[in-house]
């Protein structure tokens, strides 16, 4: 009998403690506000030299090749196998704007053929860009100083490194292969969340916050740091693709 109360009055307490519990994380999370970020984009760099300008306002039905970076450098096979689709997206997109792309496997067989000599390439390939992809890079840190809350448009700072709305990076050089000279190189870049990105914020007294990308919020789901990566799924990744594509086609109708 004894035993039966003691355990009684032991449920009693875990079941107190466990409502106490609960009654904090439902104040806690109805504490969470509704934020967003909306970031300005990156402006990209792009110069071309009066050679290619002139090149480019005199040649139509413009034949190009995209040369890229060997697979096997400093990247995973995963980034690798994205960085191919990016690159074959480029091409097909260049060629329903009109552009003859050329095989950009063949412009690498000359090239590992030990032809050196852009006049040559230029007849083995029958090519008159050849569009050089320096660096990709999909990682690029830009951290966020204020937030929005938006039930009432009030801006508020948060702390240094806890807002990170990644940036992704195409560099490219372009070669004027009948002359062999260097007619331009050109920066392209991709912000996250210049559409706004939706999240939940909970400000705490000593100045800290805390972060949830959905609500309700549970133990789990809490965040010291918010990222918004561009490389997380296909639809992102083509965004992308689709920016950069028009970039290099305004880019090779002189038109940018």
């Amino acid at each position: 009998m004894v035993h039966s109360q003691k355990n009684r009055v032991n449920a009693l307490r875990i079941c107190s403690r466990i409502i106490c519990l609960l009654a904090i994380f439902i104040a806690l999370s109805s504490c969470y506000q509704l934020a967003m970020i909306k970031t300005m984009p990156k402006q990209d760099d792009i110069t071309l030299t009066p050679e290619m300008k002139q090149f480019l306002g005199s040649h139509s039905n413009l034949s190009v090749v995209l040369r890229v970076p060997n697979s096997l450098d400093r990247v995973t096979t995963e980034t690798a196998s994205k960085n191919s689709a990016i690159y074959s997206s480029i091409e097909k997109k260049l060629m329903k704007a009109g552009f003859n792309v050329r095989d950009r496997a063949l412009l690498e067989t000359v090239l590992k053929s030990g032809v050196t000599n852009y006049a040559e390439i230029g007849k083995k390939i029958e090519t008159d860009i050849i569009i050089e992809v320096l660096d990709i890079d999909w990682n690029i840190d830009n951290f966020q100083s204020y937030l929005t809350l938006k039930n009432n448009n009030k801006i508020k700072p948060v702390p240094v490194n806890t807002l990170n709305a990644k940036i992704a990076k195409l560099e490219c050089k372009l070669t004027i292969v009948e002359k062999g000279s260097t007619g331009g190189v050109f920066t392209l870049y991709y912000t996250s969340c210049i559409d706004g990105c939706d999240f939940y914020a909970l400000f705490w007294t000593d100045g800290s916050v805390a972060f949830a990308d959905k609500k309700p919020v549970t133990s789990g789901e809490v965040f010291r740091q918010m990222v918004w990566s561009l490389d997380y799924n296909q639809e992102v990744a083509d965004k992308v693709t689709d920016y950069w594509s028009s970039k290099i086609i305004q880019i090779l109708q002189n038109n940018f």
